[in-house]
């Protein structure tokens, strides 16, 4: 299984971690305004790229440094500069490929992490 735990959500992007069989593997950067609703989204391997299958048609895991790179797609990277800025963005992408390599259908599950603040420290 594959998922995206978003984190933090700002008017920079939607920054998340990748998680694979329950493992964190990379971050991740989304554009607020276009990304994918929380929920679960069947992920196949389409030529050389993760296709995410959408009601609205594809999203795909990709290289970018900020969220006007990701265009509705999910960016990948192993370093966080700040909340907007994500790197080694190429070699995450080029792992996370080598991990999922034999991959036939498998599930992505979005989801935010929630925290009630009210009861923290309590």
């Amino acid at each position: 299984m594959i998922m995206v735990l978003r984190l933090l959500e700002t008017e920079f992007g939607c920054l998340g971690i990748l998680m694979k069989e329950g493992h964190p593997f990379c971050w991740t950067l989304e554009d607020h305004e276009k990304m994918l609703v929380d929920g679960k989204y069947k992920v196949v391997k389409k030529g050389n790229q993760i296709e995410i299958i959408t009601p609205d048609g594809a999203a795909f895991f990709t290289c970018g440094h900020v969220k006007e790179e990701a265009d509705g797609n999910i960016l990948l990277g192993f370093k966080v500069y700040s909340p907007r800025y994500i790197t080694d963005t190429q070699k995450a992408v080029s792992e996370f490929y080598k991990v999922v390599k034999n991959l036939k259908d498998e599930e992505l599950i979005i989801r935010r992490l929630s925290c009630d603040v009210t009861t923290v420290g309590q």
